[in-house]
């Protein structure tokens, strides 16, 4: 059963060539172009977080509310040279806070609060600490410089003891007032085409309604259009515009949406981004990334139509320094090791979704499927774009026994901590460096036009190829004992090398894809138990189908385990932890068939409740195993003989169905022993389901298990596709949407049957003949239903030659001498994998297609 896998190198192999020179060059041209994850910074910041980055005088400034910095004291604000010295700056002690640095001059101005002592502005001019004027009887929310001088805003109404207005400027002798009063808090100001403008709780000043946004004429603040309708907190300008967030969801007349975000065009107001954002969102910007909003549960990169949600969540500051892109908040983010307050940023994403399938499903390096971990948002919902999700987390685990010695893999959910035992990114290697963790600690999503755009542009010149394409772990470190083949590619040289600036392609399945490579490499010895030496490759992938065909509607998982290890395991299962959750995750039901192999989850009623569940018609969603049998399923509570395992001892129970004390459990109905638990139809009382048991409806988690896999020696592949499929009979109940679900999942499994993809196998989208440096034909769409369109046909073809898999003609199409492209009907082919073979003067190498229904 050993498996001669697809794949290629990876830029690590050391070959330093001409091709590796242009990839590098690709890289620092592409690398900012797409998501950004957050890794350990050599500066760690204990507790209470960052407030604001700058970078004055060839120092790093950091402020906040910080006691330690690196482990010592430094309070509030302090320095960091290129040398990594870190000094204090300030009379701050524990407590105190430091923010809003503003560079002024040689100087830097900023906002302090010494708790219990006084607030105000201070100036730091490289060496001395010093505060500027009297103190504020309240910290100011806000600095800007306007015409030279600086501005402080926010809710005080005394300096030095004398009644000042909320806003004031710094004349370089003292604070005077800007403008009349307001009645209400001013939270942001900001220069804009050389006016000043200001946001916050206020209404109106002098009897003039201002809606929360003003600009000073004259001695006067004066409305900006029709305002909005609630609080502004912040506020930047940007390009030609003003942006503007806050708790506000219109303007001041209702006659614009704005959830959150707007912009001021300098005649009206528009939405910014459609994301609803949570509390205190912050509008962040860095020339390499350029604008952010973070709030506390996430962070909008380039907000708009093109907007990418980033998992990470309240940074307040972004700033460049020593080659490095820092970001401060107040965050706490796993990634290959806790990053807390400041962290850096760097390409790639640790998180994403898949939105091909009409449904939205997140995939992140932490726990698998489902749940974020880190902003606690759901990420499997359907319809897309309906706020309704119906599954909460779902993660992998593994199980063996070789010669009595009984090994596991645990799940990692989101509620442990990484490391915690189970899969750690990466493949199983010697060194697990943190160059190792920054390569692996991603995830790489792939569709059909970012890899067509490849195959048609790579050989343009100028062309900078995707951090997607360029990054495609095709190859592993051999110098550091990992695999020489990890991700799959189409290697048109055959020299075994990934090689993207040549024209070849990562491979994948499905029209859009994700992909992960994890293993139990750092996994501690727990229990007694030594980890087991697996290499867990996942694919997870969507099929952009319209709403008719049966693939709508349906996320694939394609996963390949591969034993690292030197142990031959006698037997090995597969086991998946699923948190269900039909909308509302308080009322749910689950169950299991065994004739489809297929656990699944329903709602208890046939109302699903409001505000985030279906409501009527509710739906159901099966995990169906389409390439190996079910062999145990149960649900498991929060403790008892019926919780979750915790030994190797225990995991091995759960994968034969039993109980934690190794009991099995009896069908009320038969009277017999099983290994399912709820698998009759719930529609029927005379079977065993939840709805003959009258089971008090609640939060529902199950434990699957699929194999058992015999003898797998060392370098051995398992491999395991699951289908999770969505159910919804909108004419009926719950049970009916369990029975649709059934009829759906087997016109899965049987559509599944007629493919002819084995363990690890994918179809190439592109392939150029060995040794050319020019692309070859591109056939799409493919797979296809009917129509194949075939571009790039190399002069010198005469004739498109259709072969089934025994080589024998089943269609052909001449080609018109200087045709662009030609179009193949297939309609008549039955299902399933051919060749598409290029006949006449030149040598073309033949191209897979599948033909799908």
């Amino acid at each position: 059963m050993r498996m001669t896998g697809a794949g290629a190198c990876y830029f690590g192999e050391k070959r330093m060539n001409m091709r590796r020179t242009l990839l590098l060059a690709f890289l620092l041209a592409a690398g900012w172009c797409s998501g950004q994850r957050l890794v350990p910074y050599e500066v760690v910041v204990d507790s209470w977080g960052v407030e604001d980055l700058l970078v004055h005088d060839g120092k790093l400034l950091i402020a906040g509310g910080f006691p330690l910095i690196n482990g010592v004291h430094g309070y509030a604000l302090v320095s960091l040279d290129t040398l990594g010295i870190i000094s204090q700056i300030g009379p701050f002690t524990a407590y105190e806070s430091v923010d809003h640095l503003v560079s002024y001059g040689d100087s830097v101005l900023m906002i302090y609060d010494r708790v219990g002592m006084d607030y105000g502005v201070a100036m730091w001019d490289g060496n001395t600490w010093e505060p500027v004027g009297g103190t504020f009887n309240t910290a100011p929310r806000a600095l800007t410089l306007f015409n030279g001088q600086p501005v402080a805003v926010g809710s005080f109404t005394q300096i030095g003891g004398v009644n000042v207005p909320n806003v004031v400027r710094w004349d370089g002798t003292s604070w005077m007032p800007l403008g009349p009063d307001l009645n209400g808090t001013v939270m942001a100001a900001e220069v804009h085409q050389g006016e000043l403008y200001i946001a916050g709780g206020f209404t109106s000043s002098n009897g003039i309604p201002l809606a929360h946004v003003a600009k000073l004429t004259g001695q006067s603040w004066a409305p900006v259009g029709q305002g909005l309708n609630d609080n502004v907190v912040d506020i930047r300008s940007h390009s030609s515009e003003l942006l503007l967030i806050g708790s506000f969801t219109h303007t001041s007349d209702s006659s614009v949406v704005l959830p959150n975000s707007a912009r001021w065009t300098g005649s009206q107001y528009l939405p910014l981004s459609a994301t609803p954002l949570a509390s205190w969102p912050k509008l962040v910007y860095s020339p390499e990334l350029g604008l952010m909003i973070s709030d506390e549960d996430k962070t909008i990169l380039n907000p708009g139509p093109d907007e990418q949600l980033l998992g990470m969540y309240h940074i307040k500051a972004v700033e460049s320094f020593e080659g490095h892109l820092l970001a401060g908040g107040l965050f706490e983010y796993p990634s290959f090791d806790l990053v807390r307050w400041l962290g850096e940023l760097i390409p790639g994403d640790e998180s994403t979704t898949l939105d091909a399938a009409g449904m939205r499903v997140g995939v992140n390096m932490w726990s698998g499927l489902g749940y974020h971990p880190v902003n606690g948002l759901n990420q499997f919902e359907v319809p897309n774009g309906s706020g309704n999700h119906v599954l909460r987390d779902h993660s992998l685990c593994a199980v063996g026994v070789s010669n009595g010695n009984v090994y596991a893999v645990p799940d990692l959910f989101f509620t442990q901590s990484r490391g915690y035992h189970g899969w750690d990114p990466g493949p199983w290697g010697a060194d697990t460096s943190e160059a190792y963790w920054r390569r692996y600690y991603q995830v790489w999503k792939m569709d059909n036009g970012l890899v067509w755009d490849h195959a048609a542009h790579w050989a343009d010149p100028g062309y900078v190829p995707d951090r997607r394409i360029t990054t495609w772990p095709g190859n592993g470190d051999q110098l550091n004992n990992e695999a020489p083949r990890l991700a799959p590619f189409a290697d048109n040289d055959l020299d075994g090398n990934y090689e993207p600036v040549s024209g070849e392609l990562p491979m994948f399945r499905g029209d859009a894809s994700i992909y992960t490579v994890r293993s139990d490499k750092r996994a501690p010895l727990w229990s007694g138990g030594p980890p087991m030496g697996l290499e867990l490759h996942t694919m997870d992938h969507q099929y952009g189908v319209p709403a008719s065909d049966l693939r709508h509607h349906v996320h694939f998982q394609h996963y390949w385990a591969i034993n690292r290890s030197q142990v031959t395991y006698d037997t090995l299962w597969l086991m998946s932890f699923t948190w269900h959750a039909i909308g509302v995750d308080f009322e749910d039901y689950v169950g299991c068939d065994t004739t489809l192999n297929m656990g699944f989850a329903y709602n208890a009623d046939a109302f699903d409740q409001w505000p985030s569940g279906y409501g009527e018609h509710p739906p159901a969603l099966g995990i169906l195993a389409l390439n190996a049998p079910l062999a145990a399923f149960r649900p498991y509570t929060a403790g008892g003989v019926s919780g979750k395992p915790s030994t190797p001892e225990q995991y091995l129970f759960a994968a034969k169905g039993q109980l934690l004390n190794g009991s099995t459990v009896v069908d009320p109905i038969t009277n017999q022993e099983s290994l399912h638990w709820y698998a009759g139809d719930p529609a029927d009382p005379s079977q065993w389901s939840e709805v003959s048991e009258m089971n008090y409806p609640e939060d529902r988690r199950t434990i699957s298990t699929y194999g058992p896999w015999y003898n797998v020696a060392p370098g051995d592949t398992v491999c395991l596709d699951l289908a999770f499929v969505f159910a919804q009979d909108t004419l009926g109940d719950n049970l009916s949407s369990v029975t649709l679900l059934k009829q759906r999942a087997a016109a899965v499994k049987a559509w599944y049957d007629q493919q002819t993809l084995g363990c690890g196998q994918y179809i190439a989208l592109d392939v150029t003949e060995p040794g050319t440096t020019s692309p070859g034909p591109l056939l799409f769409p493919n797979p296809t239903a009917d129509q194949l369109t075939v571009r790039r046909i190399p002069d010198g073809v005469e004739e498109l030659l259709v072969l089934d898999l025994l080589g024998r003609p089943v269609s052909r199409l001449r080609v018109v001498p200087g045709a662009e492209h030609m179009q193949l009907d297939l309609s008549t082919l039955a299902p399933g994998s051919y060749l598409v073979s290029f006949t006449g003067s030149v040598k073309v190498p033949a191209q897979r297609v599948l033909v799908v229904r």
